[in-house]
């Protein structure tokens, strides 16, 4: 029966025949209730409509259960193509399936971005304060480079801290996530290569994010294993270094098939290509990385390797909450065929 007055949690403890302090464990998510008494506790509170007060939560040391979700930037993912930017198809897939994940866990998610140009100490003094205030129980990074040492600084002091494409130290209790980059880049070499391509060439993302440097590797070892030798064009993960990128192709006239360390630059390259040479276009085989929803829409549609953004979302988002971290989050991957990359 639901009551119409506010109600208190010493109430809500006399109608479950428990004390106070496990009517706030219960709902601030204890490990170490029994499911029965765990349940008389959510059965009186759904009843009688009762409603925590978080202020008084945190006012008396206990986290709120919020995860702070910290995307960090750099100037080439925010300079030019709309695809690198926060309003992205990637990086919305990232924010929309960890809010789920963290509905799904009775939790909400706080978005907050970090660009390469902030000071460190400051974005590190504003992390901790966010965790020392109680105001966030976790946080996951995502995007950081080699380069963004104020993470190992808040993993060495214990917060509890998910990075993902950025490894931090496993001597703490904080969570690798790592996406099968390498591969995914071997499935797409290998396809390609099974389809009749014989001189594939890769381009190439940021070298100070791990994922690039593991899709590179991907590429590597599936076109030694096809007798080719690597070709690698340097490059960065937006559309315009995509772009760019044209330049050393052209020069390159034996290669007919690309792997691409994103969509983003496989959708650069092939803008610039349409317009300076079309018809050599449209003999290459060419697969992107992360799958975004425009691949469908280009012409030929592209190929690309998928990345399982809700397992990443899931899997981190339940590694946090655990009283045991995982030490490491392995996020899978598929190769999407299409037109692009069929002979």
């Amino acid at each position: 029966m639901s009551s119409n007055r506010n109600i208190n949690s010493s109430e809500i403890a006399k109608i479950a025949g428990v004390s106070r302090s496990t009517v706030s464990k219960v709902i601030n998510n204890y490990p170490d209730i029994p499911e029965k008494t765990r349940k008389k506790v959510l059965d009186a509170i759904s009843d009688h409509n009762y409603k925590p007060n978080r202020f008084a939560s945190v006012l008396k040391g206990i986290p709120q259960k919020v995860i702070a979700l910290y995307i960090h930037t750099t100037s080439n993912d925010t300079a030019d193509g709309h695809m690198n930017n926060l309003d992205s198809a990637y990086m919305m897939g990232v924010v929309s399936n960890f809010i789920m994940a963290t509905k799904q866990h009775d939790h909400s998610l706080l978005v907050e971005m970090i660009h390469e140009d902030e000071d460190a100490a400051e974005v590190e003094s504003r992390i901790r304060d966010n965790f020392n205030s109680k105001s966030i129980c976790a946080a996951v990074f995502v995007g950081l480079t080699d380069n963004s040492l104020f993470i190992d600084n808040l993993v060495e002091s214990g917060y509890n801290i998910a990075s993902i494409d950025r490894n931090v130290s496993q001597e703490h209790a904080a969570i690798n996530v790592t996406t099968d980059d390498e591969g995914g880049a071997y499935r797409a070499a290998k396809h390609l290569a099974e389809n009749g391509f014989s001189h594939i060439a890769f381009i190439g993302g940021d070298e100070t994010k791990l994922s690039a440097r593991s899709r590179e590797d991907g590429y590597k070892r599936a076109a030694t294993e096809y007798g080719m030798t690597p070709v690698v064009i340097g490059c960065g993960y937006s559309e315009k270094l995509g772009s760019l990128a044209v330049n050393r192709f052209v020069e390159l006239s034996e290669i007919d098939a690309l792997v691409c360390a994103s969509d983003a630059i496989a959708h650069g390259f092939i803008g610039k290509m349409r317009e300076i040479d079309s018809n050599r276009l449209d003999g290459i085989g060419l697969i992107g990385f992360e799958n975004i929803a425009f691949n469908d829409y280009q012409n030929p549609s592209l190929s690309s390797v998928a990345i399982d953004y809700q397992q990443m979302a899931n899997d981190t988002v339940e590694s946090l909450l655990k009283p045991e971290k995982a030490v490491k989050v392995c996020v899978n991957t598929e190769l999407i065929v299409r037109d692009s990359s069929m002979q």
